[in-house]
């Protein structure tokens, strides 16, 4: 055979041999890039994904239903309900205190209006603590402030569980620090001092007498502090005469008809809050006006 046959045979057979050479480098390529899908696209949740088959699946995505919960209990609020109800005009109200709130809280769902006592394009967001006194109030106050924007109206009805626990003198002291301190923490807010309800027992002492006039001096200096600071207040004169009706058996607590008395009164005020706007309200707090 010729050389140059030979030759040309030699290069064939070169050529095949770097065909076969080439195989598993180009397996080594495939093996990288499909490495590299992998680490690149992290699976999804919920996606159902054909593996007999590489073209994409054709299944619909499985998406998790979402769970809506109503009213301020959310943690954060999402931005797209936020902008609802600035568009909707809803009015947010805060009524933070003791176990007062908490049971009206309680008998608010028992009537018609619900919650939110059946005022129009209002929020009411219920805070009531059993035992809570004085000093726990900012506190609160400043965790309730990371989950829900500030309100509209802040209704505060704490301090009676604080009488008789200490010296009247540092309870006054301590009442004026944390309510100039609220009205810097929620300066857009319009603040409502409820005032303290009287009792026929009391916890930390059995003189009544002298826990009544505490408990009235307390109510005159957070009175003072609040319309000082542009705001109003709630005196509850349903309550003044120790009706036996308005009040649970305990003494302390308030009876069905108490605690629709002292939410007619919630009711009352927020609705005239609400409608007041400019001078109109400034005239009538520079004139101690005050509701129920």
């Amino acid at each position: 055979m010729p050389k140059t046959k030979k030759t040309d045979l030699s290069a064939t057979r070169g050529q095949r041999g770097g065909r076969r050479r080439q195989r598993p480098e180009r397996a080594g390529r495939a093996s990288s890039s499909t490495a590299a899908e992998h680490v690149a696209q992290p699976p999804v949740e919920n996606q159902l994904v054909a593996s007999h088959s590489p073209q994409p699946s054709t299944a619909p995505m499985m998406v998790a239903p979402s769970i809506t919960v109503a009213g301020p209990t959310d943690a954060i609020g999402s931005s797209q309900q936020e902008s609802t109800e600035m568009a909707q005009g809803v009015n947010k109200v805060w009524v933070i205190g003791s176990s007062i709130v908490k049971r009206a809280s309680i008998a608010s769902r028992e009537r018609k209006g619900g919650l939110n006592l059946g005022i129009v394009n209002t929020e009411i967001w219920w805070q009531g603590y059993g035992g809570m006194v004085l000093s726990q109030l900012l506190p609160k106050l400043r965790v309730l402030r990371r989950i829900e924007n500030d309100p509209d109206v802040l209704i505060i009805h704490c301090g009676a569980n604080s009488l008789g626990l200490i010296e009247l003198k540092s309870l006054l002291e301590k009442l004026q620090d944390t309510l100039e301190q609220i009205a810097k923490l929620f300066p857009r807010s319009k603040l409502v001092w409820s005032n303290l309800l009287p009792r026929f027992n009391w916890r930390y002492s059995e003189d009544i007498r002298a826990m009544e006039d505490s408990r009235k001096r307390v109510n005159r200096e957070a009175i003072l502090l609040v319309t000082s600071m542009g705001g109003s207040f709630i005196k509850h004169t349903q309550f003044d005469s120790k009706d036996p009706t308005l009040f649970h058996d305990d003494g302390v607590h308030l009876s069905k008809k108490g605690n629709d008395s002292f939410l007619e009164n919630i009711e009352k005020v927020v609705t005239s809050l609400l409608k007041v706007e400019g001078e109109e309200n400034e005239q009538a707090l520079a004139a101690g006006d005050h509701m129920c």
